[in-house]
C-alpha cells in the first residue's frame, strides 16, 4: 500500500543496534522487552512475514513521521498489541489482514497524529485498567468492533479534528469514526467515546454493570442493530450529539436508568487524559422509521442551555410518523446559560415532533446545577405537554445588583419629581 523509504533489513539493523528491540522469527513480530524508547522517522511497510508489533510494559514506540501497514498477524491472530505500553504515530496506520486483531491492555496509550487509523481486522479491543486511544484525523473499522471495553475503568476512544489531516479518496473523514456493520460496544466496566465529527456505528452498552459516555459533535448514523437496538446504553450513561441520530427499521433506541441527555454538547479539543467539550445551542434531531420508539426507561437528567439565538432541544423528524417517545420515571432539568435571555411566558420545548408520548414522567429542576450569567429564577418553572411536545415555562432572569440599583434610583427620581 505504501512504498518504503528504508529497507526492512536497515530497520532490523537499527533495532538490534539499539539493543532494545528484537525480531522473533517464529512469530514474525517486532517485540519490545520494556523500559525503552525507539523512534523511527520514515515510512514503514510491514511485510507479510513480519506480522505484528508488540509494545510491552514501560516501553514506547514513537513513529515520528511515517505510514505503517501491517499485512499479517501472529499465530494468536493479533497484529498490534499494547500491554501497558505507549505507541505514538504521526501519519497513517493500516491493518490489512481481515482476521487480524488490535488489542490494548492495562493502562496503554496510543495516539495517531494528523492521519488515520484503518483496520480491516476482526477486532479492535480496549481492555484492562484505563487504555487510551486517540486519533487526530479519521478512523475506519468496517465489519469488526469499533470499540470493545471488557472491564476498563476510565478507558476512552477519541477521534478529533486535525488541522493538517487532508483525507484522500476513500479515507476516513476528519474527526469522524466510521464502523459500518459494526458497533461501539461496552461489555463490562466504564468507557468513554468522544467523536468530534460524525459517528457511523451502532452504540451497544447492554449490560447492567456497564457505563458509557458517548459525545458526538455531528451525526450518529446506524445501519443495523445489535440485539435489535440501534442505540442501547446502560444505567448512569451519557449520550450527547449535535446533528441527527438516524436508526433503521426494527432497531429502536433504549436508554436505561438515570441516563444523561446533552443535546448539542460538542468536543473542541484535548488536553492530557481528558477532552474539553464546549456546549453550543442546537436542536439535536432523531430520524427513525415509522413505528420506532425512543425509550428513556427510568428517568435521568436533561442538560439544557439557552443561547442568544435559540435553545437546546431534541426534535423527531422524518415523515408523517417520526416515531414515539417513551419517558418513564422522573427527569431532572439542569440549566446552563449561553448568553440567552428569556421573558415571562416563554415556552421552551425539550422534546418535539414525536408521534406518540407514553410513560408517566415527573419533571423537576436541579437548582444547584443552574449556571451562567445572568442568573435565573427557577422558582416559577412548570412543565407541560401540548401538540408540539414536552416543554417548560416560567423561567425568569434575576436582575443584577447594578440593574437593581439603577431601577431604585429611577424610582426615587420619579418620587421626588412628583413631590415637587
Amino acid at each position: 500500500m505504501f512504498k518504503a523509504t528504508i529497507s526492512i533489513v536497515a530497520v532490523v539493523a537499527l533495532v538490534l543496534a539499539l539493543g532494545t528491540w528484537a525480531v522473533t522469527p517464529a512469530m514474525g513480530a517486532w517485540i519490545d522487552h520494556g523500559d525503552s524508547v525507539i523512534s523511527i522517522n520514515t515510512t514503514l511497510v510491514d511485510p507479510v512475514d513480519t506480522n505484528s508489533i508488540t509494545v510491552n510494559t514501560g516501553a514506547t514506540l514513537d513513529v515520528t513521521k511515517a505510514d505503517l501497514t501491517i499485512e499479517g498477524k501472529t499465530a494468536a491472530g493479533k497484529s498490534i498489541v499494547l500491554a501497558n505500553g505507549t505507541f505514538d504515530m504521526r501519519g497513517n496506520i493500516s491493518i490489512a489482514d481481515a482476521s487480524a486483531r488490535f488489542t490494548m491492555d492495562g493502562s496503554s496509550s496510543m495516539t495517531v497524529y494528523d492521519g488515520y487509523f484503518a483496520s480491516s481486522g476482526q477486532d479492535f479491543a480496549l481492555a484492562g485498567a484505563a487504555p487510551k486511544f486517540t486519533v487526530f484525523g479519521g478512523m475506519d473499522v468496517p465489519g469488526g468492533h469499533a470499540g470493545i471495553c471488557t472491564g476498563t475503568t476510565g478507558g476512552f476512544l477519541r477521534v478529533l479534528n486535525s488541522a493538517t489531516y487532508v483525507p484522500g479518496v476513500g479515507d476516513p473523514a476528519n474527526g469522524s469514526l466510521s464502523a459500518v456493520g459494526s458497533q461501539v460496544k461496552c461489555s463490562r466496566g466504564t468507557f468513554d467515546v468522544y467523536v468530534q465529527g460524525d459517528l457511523n456505528s451502532v452504540i451497544a452498552d447492554r449490560f447492567v454493570d456497564t457505563q458509557m459516555t458517548v459525545l458526538v459533535g455531528g451525526d450518529i448514523t446506524t445501519t443495523h442493530g445489535y440485539h435489535s437496538h440501534a442505540v442501547q446504553m446502560g444505567a448512569d450513561s451519557q449520550l450527547a450529539w449535535g446533528g441527527t441520530l438516524t436508526t433503521t427499521a426494527g432497531n429502536p433506541v433504549f436508554l436505561d436508568d438515570n441516563i444523561t441527555l446533552s443535546p448539542g454538547l460538542t468536543p473542541t479539543g484535548a488536553s492530557g487524559d481528558t477532552t474539553t467539550f464546549t456546549d453550543y445551542v442546537v436542536t439535536a434531531q432523531v430520524s427513525m422509521p415509522a413505528g420506532q420508539k425512543f425509550t428513556i426507561d427510568n428517568g435521568g437528567t436533561y442538560q439544557w442551555q439557552l443561547g442568544p439565538a435559540g435553545y437546546d432541544s431534541i426534535e423527531f423528524i422524518g415523515q408523517s410518523d417520526p416515531g414515539d417517545l417513551d419517558v418513564g420515571g422522573s427527569m431532572e432539568l439542569e440549566l446552563f446559560d449561553a448568553g440567552g435571555l428569556c421573558g415571562v411566558g416563554d415556552k421552551f420545548y425539550l422534546f418535539q415532533g414525536y408521534t406518540n408520548l407514553t410513560g408517566g414522567t415527573t419533571w423537576t429542576v436541579d437548582d444547584g446545577a443552574v449556571s451562567g450569567n445572568p442568573l435565573w429564577d427557577t422558582s416559577g418553572i412548570t412543565f407541560g405537554t401540548d401538540g408540539t411536545g414536552i416543554y417548560f415555562t416560567g423561567l425568569s432572569v434575576v436582575p443584577e445588583p447594578a440593574t437593581l440599583a439603577l431601577l431604585a434610583l429611577g424610582g426615587l427620581g420619579m418620587l421626588l419629581r412628583r413631590r415637587r
